[in-house]
C-alpha cells in the first residue's frame, strides 16, 4: 500500500520524534502495519510512507520504521555509475597501496636482518664495484696490447705501400680482427660500468633506507658522490640514427681537439689515438656501439694515461684530465 500523497506533517516533527506516526499506523489496515514500513522525502522535502517503495523511488534514500515507528535502519540512496566506478578505483588504489607498504615492510626486514650497520653496506658495495672494476682493468689492459699490436701491423702495412707493395690479406684481416676486438672490449667496459652504477644506485638507497629505520643522522654525501660522479660520465646514449650520426662527428672533433696523441685509427664505430708514451700524455678513443638487449646505440669516451710510472698515474687523477672527461657530454649536447 503507498500513501501517494505527501502527508501534511512538519518535517521538523519528524525531527523531534516518530510517535506522530502510530496515529498514522493505526489507521493502516493490519496487513500493512505488520510489515516494514519505509518512509522518503521527494524533491521538494514533502514525506511519504508505505510498506513498498516504488520502483521510481528505489534510488532515493529512505528510513526503515518498526511497527511503533521508531527507527530501524538507513538505506541510502542508490550510487551512479560514477560514484561506483570512483568508489572501485579507491579500493584499487587502496589495495595497490598495501602492497606497497607490505612489500616495503618485508624489505626493511631483510635489510635489517642482513646489515648490522652502515659500514657493513658500504663493504658489501664496494666489493662488488671492486670486483667489477678488476674486470674492467684486465679489459683496459688487453686494449692498451691491442693498440700496440696494432701499432705494429699498421707500421708494416705503411712499409709495404711504401715500397709499392699491396698489404697482404692476412696482414690486412689480423688488423681487421685486431679492430674488431677493440670495440668488443669497450663494449664490454660500457656493460661492466652500467652494472656497476646500478649496484651503486641500489646500495645507496639501501643506506639511505637503513639511515631511516635505525634513525641514524641525514648526510647529503652519498648525494654528493653521486652527482661527482654523473659530471664524470662519458657514455651518451642516441636518441636516433640521425642525431647520433651528428654527435659521433663532434665526439671524433673532441677526441682530436683534446688528446696529446696522435690518430691511429679510425673506422666505422671507432676513432683512436695511439697510447700515451710521456707521463702528462693523454689518449683518447671514441666507440660508437649498439647494446645487443636494448638495440640502443651509444658512444663513449676512453681515457688512457701512462700508468707505468708515478707521475703519469697523478696526471691521470689530475683536474686537467678530469676535465676532459667532465665536458665530454656538455661538448656533445652543445
Amino acid at each position: 500500500m503507498f500513501l501517494q500523497q505527501p502527508l501534511s506533517i512538519n518535517k521538523s516533527y519528524f525531527k523531534v520524534g516518530f510517535a506522530g506516526l502510530l496515529v498514522l499506523m493505526l489507521l493502516l489496515p493490519l496487513s500493512v502495519s505488520t510489515k516494514k514500513l519505509y518512509m522518503w522525502y521527494d524533491e521538494n522535502g514533502n514525506p511519504y510512507f508505505s510498506d513498498k517503495v516504488p520502483p521510481k523511488e528505489n534510488e532515493k534514500a529512505r528510513t526503515e520504521l518498526n511497527k511503533k515507528g521508531r527507527k530501524v535502519d538507513e538505506i541510502g540512496r542508490a550510487k551512479t555509475p560514477e560514484e561506483i566506478a570512483k568508489e572501485k578505483e579507491l579500493e584499487r588504489l587502496r589495495k595497490e597501496r598495501e602492497a606497497i607498504i607490505a612489500k616495503q615492510q618485508a624489505q626493511d626486514a631483510i635489510l635489517l636482518k642482513t646489515f648490522r650497520s652502515e659500514e657493513d653496506l658500504v663493504m658489501a658495495r664496494d666489493g662488488k664495484i671492486a670486483s667489477l672494476d678488476n674486470y674492467i682493468n684486465i679489459t683496459k689492459g688487453n686494449i692498451k696490447r691491442f693498440k700496440s699490436k696494432l701499432s705494429g701491423l699498421q707500421a708494416e702495412a705503411a712499409q709495404a705501400e711504401k715500397a709499392g707493395k699491396t698489404v697482404g690479406q692476412g696482414l690486412q684481416e689480423e688488423m681487421d680482427s685486431i679492430k674488431r676486438q677493440i670495440t668488443k672490449s669497450y663494449s664490454s667496459i660500457i656493460t661492466r660500468e652500467q652494472n656497476k652504477e646500478v649496484i651503486r644506485q641500489d646500495y645507496n638507497n639501501d643506506i639511505r633506507r637503513f639511515r631511516t629505520l635505525k634513525k641514524l643522522s641525514a648526510s647529503d654525501d652519498l648525494d654528493q658522490e653521486e652527482k661527482e660522479r654523473a659530471e664524470l660520465n662519458t657514455v651518451y646514449i642516441c636518441e636516433d640514427v640521425n642525431t647520433c650520426n651528428l654527435v659521433w662527428e663532434k665526439a671524433k672533433e673532441y677526441v682530436e681537439n683534446n688528446a696529446t696523441t696522435k690518430l691511429q685509427l679510425t673506422g666505422e664505430g671507432i676513432h683512436m689515438t695511439r697510447g700515451p708514451k710521456e707521463d702528462n700524455d693523454i689518449s683518447l678513443t671514441v666507440a660508437r656501439i649498439i647494446d645487443k638487449n636494448t638495440q640502443e646505440e651509444r658512444i663513449f669516451l676512453d681515457q688512457q694515461c701512462r700508468t707505468s710510472s708515478t707521475k703519469g698515474i697523478e696526471f691521470c687523477k689530475s683536474e686537467a684530465s678530469l676535465k676532459i672527461k667532465r665536458n665530454f657530454l656538455p661538448y656533445l649536447l652543445k
